[in-house]
């Protein structure tokens, strides 16, 4: 009969240590404006960076004019501008995720991080866009236990 009660403490005392997805949840809930914060820099900067390849097809195009070819087709032009439409499309991705709210966390997977402390987790992560669409995606962020609290230590 001890051996039975004994068994069940263990048990139920691993069951109270273990994390659980609600742990993972939250821990990627408050990590999330961080998240966010990093999406609208990252928007901001390839913006920029496709306004400098716009730029650079206009002065394409003036060249091509002084040298009377205004009329032929100019690839180095079509090349920037298409490497513009490229940037604005990641650049309108990363404001789409700046903007969107983390509402739901599940199936997550761990392993330790080792050497670094923690453990490396994938997990499946709901985001709510601006217009109240939910849009189901993966994430992989590295967990550690800190002042006695679940966090997002990297990713």
């Amino acid at each position: 009969m001890f051996r039975y009660s004994a068994a069940i403490a263990f048990c139920l005392a691993l069951t109270a240590c273990g994390k659980s997805t609600s742990d993972y949840e939250q821990a990627a809930k408050a990590n999330w404006p961080q998240i966010q914060a990093a999406q609208a820099a990252r928007a901001e900067d390839l913006e920029a960076k496709a306004q400098g390849w716009d730029r650079s097809a206009a002065m394409a195009r003036r060249i091509a004019a002084s040298l009377g070819k205004a009329n032929e087709p100019n690839r180095v032009a079509d090349g920037h501008d298409e490497a513009a439409r490229d940037l604005r499309a990641e650049a309108a991705e990363a404001r789409a995720l700046s903007q969107a709210t983390l509402t739901r966390v599940r199936n997550v997977s761990c392993a330790p991080a080792a050497p670094d402390p923690g453990e490396n987790c994938e997990m499946t992560i709901t985001l709510r866009d601006k217009q109240g669409n939910n849009h189901d995606t993966q994430a992989r962020w590295r967990f550690d236990m800190i002042d006695g609290r679940l966090q997002v230590v990297g990713s």
